[in-house]
């Protein structure tokens, strides 16, 4: 009875210590992947900061081409309305919207 006991304890011990391996391979995995979590989260960090940088600059630039250009257009057309202006009175083929602005701006 005392070895059946024995070897029972024995047994236990062996079971409890197989279940400690277990737990103690289950933590290391479990801690290798809130490495894994961690060390990605920061790299994602540091390239989602240099991918949104470049797609600024590059947003930046497009509105800046197209404010440009629009600022060029309405450039243009007062450059040729002050020089309609300088030219005296409207002449008559001119149309009627073209006439009405030189007029106002005498």
């Amino acid at each position: 009875q005392r070895e059946r006991s024995s070897g029972l304890n024995a047994m236990a011990a062996r079971a409890a210590a197989a279940i400690d391996d277990i737990d103690a391979a289950f933590d290391g995995a479990l801690g290798l992947e809130e490495h894994f979590l961690a060390a990605g989260y920061a790299e994602g960090t540091v390239r989602g900061a240099a991918s949104g940088q470049d797609d600024g600059r590059r947003l930046g630039c497009d509105r800046g081409r197209e404010l440009g250009r629009e600022l060029g257009r309405f450039r243009g057309r007062i450059d040729m309305l002050n020089a309609l202006v300088a030219a005296g009175p409207a002449p008559r083929h001119l149309p009627e919207r073209i006439s009405w602005l030189l007029n106002e701006a005498a």
